[in-house]
Parts: C-alpha cells; structure tokens; sequence
C-alpha cells in the first residue's frame, strides 16, 4: 500500500470529522455579538475616521499607529475617568516638507501634533440614547 495516498485522505477524514464535530456542538447555540467602543484612525473612542460620544472603559490604554503612502500616524488614548477621555496625536505627512522653502526645511517633513480631551457631560438614559 502506497503510505504517501494513504496520509492526506487520513488527514482530511480526520479534519472533516473534527470540524463536523464542533459545528454540530454549536449548532443550537445563539449568542449576539457584545458591541464595544473602538478606536479611531486619529485615537479616541470612534468609528474609522469619526469620532463618537461613547467612551471606552475606565482604566482602557490604546497605542495605535498607522503608516502609509501619504501619512505616518501615532496614537496614545487613555481613559482616566468613566467621563474623561484623553488622546495624544502625531501625524508625519510624507509628501509635504515643513516649508515652502528647500533650503530652510532640507528634508524635514511637516508634523501635526495634538492633545484631544473628551468630557462626558450626560449620563444616558432613559430619555437619552442608551450605550450598545
């Protein structure tokens, strides 16, 4: 008998009946996706490039960073408090020098620094949007 067709049949036999397995143990199962704030490109609680009234839990630290043709992008986003968001932002754009001048800016590229704070001034409720 040939072991070398014989192996990859096994294996996928052995594959199959694994995977049959664990859909049939989950089949009846039903659980929602638990929806949780997450960051936006430029740090912060937001959606892409958007940001957004949630907050993200207390005590939450994100390091972010993004790279590509156009812009190199850092991010530092801490929630101190449930009402207080904080975020530390550097933008390097790549294809803009820090002057209109060459022979002052050399090979220098301009930068975007920023510091975002975010006050929570209403707790929602029952008249307000609730948090997903």
């Amino acid at each position: 008998m040939n072991n070398s067709k014989t192996t990859p049949s096994l294996l996928a036999a052995a594959i199959t009946a694994a995977l049959a397995a664990s859909a049939h143990t989950n089949a009846n199962v039903f659980e929602p996706a638990t929806l949780t704030p997450s960051q936006s490109d430029f740090g912060g609680v937001g959606l892409m490039q958007m940001p957004t009234g949630r907050m993200a839990a207390e005590g939450e630290f994100s390091l972010n960073g993004d790279w590509s043709e156009h812009y190199h992008k850092y991010n530092i986003s801490l929630q101190l408090m449930p009402w207080l968001e904080t975020t530390i932002r550097y933008t390097l754009v790549q294809d803009l020098l820090y002057s209109d001048d060459p022979s002052f800016s050399n090979d220098t590229k301009f930068t975007d620094k920023g510091i975002d704070l975010k006050f929570r001034l209403l707790e929602e409720g029952d008249y307000l949007l609730k948090r997903l």
